[in-house]
């Protein structure tokens, strides 16, 4: 299907980004050996301030920072797997910060030639995606999207977010310098993962039934 779909537009290379698909790296990679896999890794805290507003459990800083790290390990563990010639792991706020070299970056793994109107992306966003989707793929780039964290999460939710999180955070050279973590804070991350540990695995749960049986 993908294939058909890709030769309709005279193309030879199609990706799918399902989110779901970090569970289904091992199995990807044995379906399709020749695959390139790009792991693009967004600060955890952004991503808090993001799920939050989309999903009830998302919203326990605590479970969001447990989630996110396993995310990361379990993606690890499966990238370990292939040959470095076929995965590369970039950082959202490069993407952001710097998208051509980035891009070029992705490009030279991938095995495709850079061009300059690959950043002009949300040109064609309205043909080929549905408005479902996130607001930002139909707008350029912005600088403004990176660390958006500072302003929006409250000085409790970064310390909790960072001092659960403080592993991978600083493995991919985020900051965690500045928090302070007390027993006001332990005891919100208590609170956080009595309340929204149930709600977060009943959603896992529905999740993988529903896929079971759509």
């Amino acid at each position: 299907m993908y294939s058909s779909y890709c030769e309709s537009f005279g193309k030879t290379v199609w990706g799918d980004k399902t989110p779901s698909f970090f569970r289904k790296i091992d199995i990807v990679h044995s379906l399709f050996p020749d695959a390139r896999f790009i792991h693009i890794v967004r600060d955890g805290r952004d991503v808090f301030d993001s799920w939050r507003k989309m999903t009830p459990a998302m919203r326990y800083v605590a479970v969001t920072a447990l989630d996110w790290s396993y995310k990361l390990y379990k993606i690890e563990k499966s990238l370990k797997k292939i040959h470095g010639e076929k995965k590369i792991t970039v950082r959202y706020e490069d993407l952001l910060e710097r998208p051509e070299k980035t891009v070029k970056t992705i490009c030279s793994v991938i095995g495709e030639e850079y061009e300059p109107a690959m950043l002009n992306f949300y040109q064609s966003s309205d043909y080929f995606i549905g408005k479902h989707h996130s607001e930002l793929i139909f707008k350029p780039l912005e600088k403004s999207n990176c660390y958006k964290w500072r302003k929006k999460l409250n000085t409790k939710e970064i310390a909790i977010f960072t001092f659960i999180a403080q592993h991978f955070l600083k493995k991919y050279q985020y900051d965690t310098t500045g928090y302070k973590f007390g027993f006001e804070s332990f005891m919100l991350i208590i609170k956080s993962i009595v309340i929204g540990l149930p709600v977060r695995l009943y959603n896992i749960l529905y999740y993988k039934r529903y896929m079971k049986n759509p």
